[in-house]
């Protein structure tokens, strides 16, 4: 199940029960949801470090270095995660998030579609490739689909 998907049940059961006629969820609406999801996770002033969180690091750094083209950026793990946790985003969504400049953003795409860890949907939105889904799983993220 993708992180739409999830997301889109989570809201379902919380969701009151209403005999009024349901209105469609557009993909702005989405789009603003993970938007807002997202940047709550990338609120890092709530999270506290201890020494492991060193060693996890380094170790992803570890995994990361076969990638080091893809990766060299200062915002391409940001850009990565959000796809992985994503499942599919939208490219204008994604560059939102991670307000950089889009000659910069199109270089961290364009760098992570050279290393093969992402593809260009036909309906443009940026997904994972199977190699891209491998590296998010071996680092640690918690992705919502195969």
């Amino acid at each position: 199940m993708g992180y739409q998907e999830d997301l889109r049940a989570r809201l379902d059961r919380v969701a009151p029960v209403s005999s009024k006629k349901t209105e469609r969820v557009s993909n702005n609406d989405i789009d603003r949801l993970i938007i807002n999801e997202l940047s709550e996770e990338f609120n890092l002033s709530r999270y506290d470090l201890d020494e492991g969180d060193i060693l996890r690091a380094i170790k992803i750094e570890s995994i990361l270095e076969p990638y080091e083209s893809a990766f060299s950026h200062q915002y391409a793990l940001k850009v990565f995660y959000s796809i992985a946790k994503a499942g599919e985003i939208n490219a204008a969504t994604l560059n939102e998030l991670i307000c950089r400049p889009n000659e910069e953003f199109k270089l961290l795409i364009d760098r992570m579609i050279r290393a093969k860890l992402i593809f260009v949907t036909s309906e443009r939105d940026i997904a994972l490739t199977h190699e891209g889904k491998s590296l998010a799983e071996r680092i640690g993220v918690d992705i919502y689909f195969v």
